[in-house]
């Protein structure tokens, strides 16, 4: 009888988390009544509420389902990245991992606002959701990787932060893309799929640029060009004591799709010369860590060590590299304000990409 009673349990935890991932992937399209309790409570940092139809009336407000929200979002998408039982002796309890972005449409500029965190889910002895608990990365992350409670007015100030943040630049070329899965004050956490790059050795960052220049205007085994994505990805390999042993640059040329080995339409050209190399990365999942000041390799080396403390200090292990890892978004002697970023692989990552 205690089998029995334990496997209805597993069954029924099961279809609580079978319907969670329904709603983020539709955003909550429908969203199914049946699985929550009629006074389900809901938390985050900007609202407090209780009773299935407030509920509703939230989530359908941010898809665009409202008049309120016909008017003022667009593009809502809530993507699921993990779901799990805090405690393995606790079916009550369910946590989720998410992204969170919607376009806000009351500026001129249309904003895109994105949120990371978690919800935390209660439920009662029918499996019914009786509270919803949402983090935000952003603004309730504690020390140890855990998360406290904070007041409106920082969820107010989070949100109205990211609708006047500087526009983001356009840059030549595409960039790579990545799946965001933490975004905080100092830090993102982000997931890059694989890819095919041509990789050089330099002295001097102009020097790379050419070879790399070259190789993707023609300049390779089959005569055809190549539309290369930013970031230029450089990486220093050092010795004892810091010693620096060489330095490396490489362009993605091509991404690998999910389950796939090769490019979508095949690998990329051969290079022609000695000591250019096609290199295949694997999918990695990466904290980052965006600074405009200029790429000395004293900043690269200070901005990697504050890195790896925030990385450190927030529950994440960075995972033993070989060399430092850093990336520029912008051309060799643009002007002005650049995007540069530290790049540092997690070990182990808590929440993978993908469930």
């Amino acid at each position: 009888a205690a089998a029995a009673a334990a496997a209805t349990s597993a069954g029924k935890l099961d279809e609580v988390k079978r319907c969670i991932r329904r709603e983020y992937n539709s955003f909550f399209a429908p969203m199914e009544d049946a699985f929550y309790s009629r006074d389900v409570s809901f938390r985050d940092p900007l609202n407090e509420f209780e009773g299935v139809d407030k509920y509703r009336s939230n989530v359908d407000m941010l898809a665009g389902r409202t008049l309120l929200g016909q008017i003022a979002f667009e593009d809502a998408k809530l993507q699921l990245h993990d779901i799990t039982q805090p405690d393995a002796g606790d079916d009550k309890r369910l946590e989720t991992r998410w992204t969170l972005r919607f376009t806000f449409k009351l500026l001129p500029w249309k904003p895109t606002a994105v949120f990371t965190g978690v919800s935390q889910y209660t439920l009662d002895e029918d499996y019914k959701i009786v509270a919803q608990q949402d983090f935000w990365d952003s603004i309730n992350l504690a020390e140890g990787g855990g998360y406290l409670p904070k007041s409106v007015l920082e969820g107010l100030g989070d949100f109205v932060g990211q609708l006047f943040e500087k526009e983001k630049k356009a840059y030549a070329m595409p960039e790579l893309p990545y799946v965001l899965l933490r975004r905080t004050n100092g830090y993102q956490v982000r997931s890059y799929p694989g890819y095919e790059a041509i990789e050089v050795e330099y002295q001097r960052r102009s020097d790379a640029w050419e070879m790399l220049g070259s190789y993707a205007a023609g300049d390779n085994a089959d005569g055809a060009k190549q539309n290369p994505f930013v970031p230029s990805i450089m990486q220093i390999d050092t010795g004892d004591g810091g010693k620096i042993l060489g330095k490396r640059m490489s362009w993605p040329m091509k991404f690998i799709p999910p389950g796939a080995s090769i490019p979508t339409g095949g690998s990329i050209p051969e290079p022609k010369y000695r000591g250019w190399k096609k290199i295949t990365k694997k999918p990695t999942v990466f904290a980052v860590k965006t600074f405009s000041e200029p790429l000395t390799d004293v900043t690269v080396d200070n901005m990697h060590k504050e890195l790896r403390q925030e990385l450190l200090r927030d529950g994440l292990k960075p995972a033993e590299e070989d060399a430092k890892t850093f990336t520029q978004f912008d051309e060799l002697y643009m002007l002005g304000e650049r995007r540069n970023e530290v790049w540092i692989p997690l070990e182990g990552h808590p929440w993978p990409y993908g469930s």
